[in-house]
């Protein structure tokens, strides 16, 4: 972390993390987003094979389609979340490659 203050100028003093740090986020945010996307990709795999061996008898399989429906929204809003996040490192890095006057 480093620390900025322009004296007389009227700015806040500001302390920024080092663009090592941000960089560390941003890559266990890629990791989960991937884990998350692999996840997503077996539960439709499953629900498909489930959807398929139903044969006719899709009210017996109704609450297991229920439940993957109940998941990927779950999922869909936490891979929501981690594109905020990842949004919001994207602007800190930014500002921090500014005041470095990279």
């Amino acid at each position: 972390m480093f620390y900025t203050h322009t004296y007389g100028q009227g700015e806040e003093p500001v302390l920024y993390r080092s663009p090592y740090e941000i960089r560390r986020d941003i890559g266990e945010i890629n990791q989960r987003i991937k884990d998350t996307d692999e996840k997503i990709n077996v539960r439709i795999l499953l629900t498909d094979l489930l959807t398929r061996c139903a044969d006719g008898r899709a009210e017996e399989y109704m609450p297991e389609l229920q439940q993957a429906i109940r998941e990927a929204e779950g999922v869909l809003s936490n891979l929501s979340e981690l594109c905020h996040r990842l949004g919001n490192l994207k602007r800190e890095m930014e500002d921090t490659v500014w005041a470095l006057g990279i």
